[in-house]
């Protein structure tokens, strides 16, 4: 993470190579946010949309390649049943 300040930051990476980057500061917000996410079913949805103060920004799951969210001593999630790899 860039900023040590920034409890979560999430990079959404674009099927065209863009890379949207969004940080939330306040660690319980960032927890509740990794807490309500069903990594399995993400990319099912119609639109991913993420919220600020004054925006929101809309991803439609198909123009995406990847999503990270980034925590300080978070491990990862673990696969669905019978996934053992991600390339």
């Amino acid at each position: 993470m860039k900023n040590k300040n920034t409890a979560l930051e999430i990079r959404i990476y674009g099927a065209d190579g863009g890379v949207e980057t969004f940080t939330q500061q306040e660690d319980a917000l960032a927890e509740n946010i990794l807490k309500d996410i069903l990594p399995a079913r993400l990319f099912t949805s119609d639109k991913i949309v993420i919220a600020g103060d004054f925006s929101l920004t809309a991803f439609v799951p198909a123009r995406l390649s990847r999503i990270d969210f980034i925590k300080e001593g978070v491990a990862c999630w673990a696969f669905p049943a019978g996934i053992v790899d991600a390339i």
